[in-house]
């Protein structure tokens, strides 16, 4: 079978002049078939939960993600039933892609500054949980001690 009327197809297989058509019309396959692309915010949800499976509720409550190097950080509202969706600086924007460490801030009682879970959570420094973002990893289910 001879095709014409296609610069790509006139090229010898596996010559140079081939590889480099193909390299060049990746971006344009790619957004055609719709192939996962990370460089833009994502969709980031999640549950924190402590160790007995029970949601992490208080008067107040926040997960926040501190990027790893340079970027910019994210957070969300914990919800009654343990639930959070990230943002960056309104609802709904997303996060970017990248490593995070991740601090909790639930207060059982904010007045008298009285935490629902252990201290380590609320410092970068301290706390256990990260989260890698990326196209493949936007769901983060965090258990955490009282």
């Amino acid at each position: 079978m001879h095709c014409t009327g296609s610069p790509l197809l006139h090229a010898e297989p596996w010559s140079i002049e081939a590889v480099f058509r193909a390299f060049a019309f990746a971006p344009f396959i790619c957004s055609f078939l719709g192939c996962a692309q990370s460089d833009g915010p994502l969709q980031v949800t999640g549950t924190v939960k402590f160790v007995d499976g029970s949601p992490v509720t208080g008067e107040t409550g926040n997960v926040s993600f501190h990027p790893v190097g340079e970027g910019k950080s994210a957070s969300a509202s914990i919800e009654p039933d343990g639930s959070f969706r990230a943002m960056t600086e309104r609802p709904g924007d997303g996060m970017q892609p990248g490593a995070y460490q991740v601090t909790l801030h639930v207060y059982e009682n904010y007045r008298e500054q009285t935490l629902a879970v252990a201290e380590k959570y609320t410092a970068p420094e301290t706390s256990p949980l990260k989260a890698t973002v990326d196209a493949d990893h936007t769901q983060f289910d965090f258990v955490v001690e009282r």
